[in-house]
């Protein structure tokens, strides 16, 4: 899931592939689902932590608002501290205003 330079709202592109992980998750109740909210190196770095909360936030909402399951869902902003791409690049900045979604086995006790 990508974003454009400081938005936070999901686009239809974005929208359907949630929606195809909510499908894919459909009947899971053994997961837990972790979002992670990345910006590109523009702005502030206090504001590029809250950026990447407020990404991780939205995708989170859509995601438990479409679940008919009852996934743990888990989220985080890492700001600028993680990029995948330089940032001295238009195309760079943009592959790393992302959301990483992660899907993990949840551990139980017996």
């Amino acid at each position: 899931v990508r974003f454009e330079f400081g938005q936070r709202g999901l686009s239809e592109a974005n929208e359907a592939a949630l929606d195809a992980l909510v499908e894919a998750l459909s009947g899971c109740n053994d997961v837990e689902i972790v979002v992670e909210g990345h910006t590109d190196a523009s702005g502030g770095a206090l504001a590029n932590v809250r950026m990447s909360r407020l990404r991780a936030d939205s995708v989170a909402a859509f995601l438990a608002a479409r679940l008919t399951n009852d996934i743990p869902i888990f989220t985080s902003g890492f700001g600028d501290a993680r990029p995948v791409a330089p940032n001295d690049t238009r195309e760079g900045r943009a592959q790393n205003r992302r959301i990483e979604i992660t899907v993990l086995s949840k551990v139980t006790e017996e």
